[in-house]
């Protein structure tokens, strides 16, 4: 807990050593108090007009942080070094300060409610914590706070003495209040202990904690203060936990080549039990379906485990591995993005491509550099291609804008185009019972309304739609949840060659994140890598030109069909059949599950045939 541990209002009065007024605080617990948008506030003996000075930092345990508050004309040294300066003239005999953890202006002659985490009153005051308020304090004198600050019985008649003011700051030695904490090499050992009731295998589980430093300092990295949230980094993910102690989070992975959401467990240790278990209530374990989003207090967010690529670690695990890892199996970063794409065959400069980005969460983001190499691999030039949402995410009147400037760049080139590639990486929703609400989301605009951040499959259709005006086959990958739902025979009249891919049909959500083949790392959406790996196989390139175009992609995945080809007249057929080993009971059977890539990794291209029917 933080106090306030001394205030000095006689700073450059007659007859004073310290040139300005000051207050200080100390952290009598035992784990580091972020102190971000708290304040300071006065008010005189009596009255009910208050005065602030906003905080910002960390006081580590035990110890002390100076606010500088306004200076006279007397007075002969400056006080050390401050960690908040404000400009509040406080009395040098009776008045009143409030610790608030928030920066919101107190109301009234006596705030003692919610927000207020101490208070003092001190001279005649006529507001105070305890039977009274503290002595009265002079020009030379101050008032403060016992035993070095740690004296905290609610009463500031008994809690504080006057005497000469002994201005301490965030360079002055620590002096703890509370019982000892464990440091992060202690708790570790701790938890893999068999004594701690948490099973844990490590030739078959991995277990992270934070690597972070939330103001514990060296040694204490990853020791989260009283009150921080922690939950699954998917809202389907499990119930989360809150610390009610300084403590430690670990995170214990007992499935570690799966992807996405899979069972997992939190360890919340309290780091004030000198020997903690699950027994003795040091340890509480909770299962959970991801990995962790940590929230600190004050809602300040922080890192958390969100892909593979922040596991990926190739020193020793410990309590000093880079990423957290204390005890597991460690493996090394790669390439995240793939090898480059090799330089087009020949001099083509007839095919185009447009990426379209419509969120900026990391996996998304990825997908854009793959998208692009996978459209060099089929032949279009680097310069060909433009991106539209890398390094922030597209609002729907940038989205529709994107499309429209690159169709009249298409429709002024000099040369006639070959063929237009669309890779669109962003949200989508789960339609209505009655099919209702089919479409996208992208980035929030602020200065729109709400519906403005959602684009229906029919505005998406008839802006796409002119990009084939002219005849040129469109070949458009959609990776959102739901994208089949998007597909509509009569709607979507391209020309013929034209294809789509989607990464889920109407029905399903599509897993965006991290996939990794066993031997990489890969990041981006596990969609986009399966599509990735198909370019890069020679085997799939049929015609033997040096690239694999989106129809040799089709028939390479050759138990996923994962594609529409349109042949014009409103008429779009599903290329080749079924799946081998799939009895046929009826026609456009939906429902087919297939396995891509290796390590048995399913995922599901889908889209949607002219009778309505899913395919998976």
């Amino acid at each position: 807990q933080v106090v306030i541990s001394q205030v000095y209002g006689g700073g450059g009065n007659t007859g004073s050593t310290w040139r300005q007024d000051f207050i200080e605080l100390h952290n009598n617990g035992g784990a580091p108090v972020p102190i971000h948008g708290w304040s300071v506030q006065y008010a005189s003996a009596s009255g009910a007009t208050w005065q602030m000075t906003v905080l910002n930092g960390v006081i580590p345990p035990g110890g002390y942080y100076l606010i500088q508050e306004a200076q006279g004309a007397g007075g002969t040294t400056s006080i050390p070094a401050p960690q908040a300066v404000g400009t509040i003239p406080m009395s040098a005999t009776a008045g009143k300060v409030a610790l608030v953890n928030n920066s919101i202006l107190l109301v009234g002659s006596c705030p003692m409610g919610s927000g207020v985490v101490d208070f003092v009153g001190f001279g005649v005051a006529n507001c105070f914590e305890g039977g009274g308020p503290t002595g009265a304090p002079s020009n030379t004198t101050a008032v403060l706070r016992n035993a070095n600050g740690c004296q905290e019985t609610n009463n500031n008649a008994a809690d504080f003495a006057v005497g000469p003011p002994n201005p301490r700051n965030a360079a002055s030695p620590a002096v703890p209040c509370g019982p000892p904490v464990l440091s992060r090499a202690q708790a570790a050992t701790f938890l893999l202990a068999p004594s701690s009731g948490v099973p844990i295998d490590l030739a078959v589980s991995n277990v992270w904690c934070p690597p972070n430093d939330f103001g514990g300092g060296l040694g204490f990295e990853g020791l989260m203060p009283p009150g921080t949230l922690i939950e699954p980094g998917n809202s389907t993910g499990g119930p989360g936990m809150t610390s009610a102690a300084p403590s430690y989070l670990f995170w214990i992975d007992d499935l570690t080549d799966a992807e996405f959401a899979h069972p997992v467990r939190f360890a919340l240790m309290d780091a004030t039990n000198p020997s903690p278990s699950v027994s003795n209530g040091g340890i509480v374990v909770s299962d959970e379906q991801w990995w962790p989003l940590i929230t600190l207090p004050l809602g300040i967010p922080t890192p958390y485990f969100r892909l593979l690529a922040d596991q990926a670690t190739t020193n020793p695990a410990g309590p000093s591995n880079d990423r957290g890892l204390i005890g597991g199996t460690t493996f090394a970063p790669a390439d995240i993005m793939g090898p480059p794409a090799p330089a087009p065959a020949g001099n083509n400069n007839r095919k185009w491509g447009l990426v379209l980005i419509g969120d900026d969460r990391e996996d998304f983001q990825n997908d854009a550099e793959r998208h692009k190499n996978d459209l060099k691999r089929q032949g279009c030039p680097e310069g060909n291609i433009t991106t539209a949402g890398v390094g922030g995410a597209l609002t729907k009147q940038q989205f529709c804008d994107a499309i429209d400037t690159f169709a009249m760049m298409l429709m002024n080139l000099t040369e006639p185009c070959d063929k237009i590639f669309i890779r669109i990486s962003t949200h989508g929703l789960q339609p209505a019972a009655d099919g209702s609400g089919r479409g996208i989301t992208v980035k929030d605009d602020p200065n729109t309304p709400a519906v403005d951040d959602f684009i229906t499959s029919a505005e998406l259709c008839m802006k796409l739609k002119k990009l084939g005006k002219g005849g040129v086959p469109v070949c458009i990958v959609i990776n959102a949840c739901f994208s089949g739902g998007l597909v509509d025979a009569a709607r979507w009249d391209l020309p013929a060659g034209s294809s789509i891919i989607t990464s889920a049909d109407g029905s399903n959500s599509s897993y965006g994140g991290a996939y990794g083949d066993g031997t990489g790392m890969y990041t981006g959406s596990a969609f986009q890598y399966a599509l990735t790996k198909c370019g890069e196989d020679n085997s799939a390139d049929a015609d033997m030109n040096g690239t694999v175009d989106d129809c040799e992609a089709f028939n390479w995945v050759r138990t996923q069909r994962p594609c529409y080809t349109f042949k014009g007249n409103n008429t779009m057929t599903y290329p080749g059949g079924r799946p081998d080993g799939v009895p046929m009971t009826k026609p456009d059977q939906n429902a087919q599950k297939f396995t891509v890539g290796v390590n048995g990794k399913s995922m599901n291209y889908n889209a949607r045939n002219g009778t309505g029917a899913n395919k998976s």
